[in-house]
């Protein structure tokens, strides 16, 4: 009866011993079966820029760069430009009105006089446009030199202070003489201060 139970339970050992190896090594066997037909992910890799591209786009922004800065610098000389333009039209302008005002403006004055020399044949008239004065008659004689050399047939004149008056032009109305002062100015801005010296009868 011994006998028969060890044998029994060395049987049933062996039986036992035997499936659990079956059983694991099936169980390695589907591990690896599944390990080997799990495909393997490759990790992805970022193409790197080539360099061709990256020359290209550095060679564009600086071509960018130059343009804005060419169109800066247009737009600041045209602004410069018409500031300057701006001014001189500004100068212009006052000048223009300045002998204007001068033209105007015309001083007049009554005096006795003789004429002392004259280098017209008819002189006649009794407003004389006056250039300028002086207590020396050289520099009166001087004058009239300069005045011959632009084209007038001067006349010295001398009042009763011992002035001596240079005069360009005489008429025998006022308002001709006014309007050949406003002509004479313009062509001659040296004597804008000329004045009209009207003779006592």
């Amino acid at each position: 009866m011994r006998v028969s139970t060890i044998l029994y339970l060395v049987v049933a050992l062996a039986f036992a011993t035997s499936c659990a190896s079956s059983k694991g090594s099936s169980s390695l066997s589907d591990n690896t079966s599944t390990t080997s037909t799990t495909p393997k992910r490759t990790p992805k890799i970022k193409p790197e820029a080539s360099p061709i591209k990256n020359e290209n786009k550095a060679l564009d922004l600086a071509i960018k760069e130059q343009k804005a800065a060419e169109a800066e610098s247009a737009r600041m000389k045209a602004e410069a430009e018409a500031r300057a333009k701006a001014i001189q039209d500004s100068i212009a302008a006052a000048e223009e009105s300045a002998l204007k005002a001068a033209v105007e403006a015309v001083t007049m004055r009554e005096e006795q006089v003789k004429v002392v020399s004259s280098m017209k044949n008819d002189f006649q008239g009794r407003f004389h446009i006056i250039i300028g004065s002086f207590r020396n008659l050289q520099n009166a004689e001087n004058l009239c030199k300069e005045a011959a050399q632009k084209g007038f047939s001067p006349t010295i004149m001398q009042n009763a202070e011992g002035l001596y008056r240079v005069a360009v032009s005489s008429h025998e109305e006022e308002q001709d003489a006014r309007d050949n002062i406003a002509e004479l100015r313009k062509l001659n801005p040296q004597w804008v201060g000329m004045w009209l010296l009207v003779g006592k009868n």
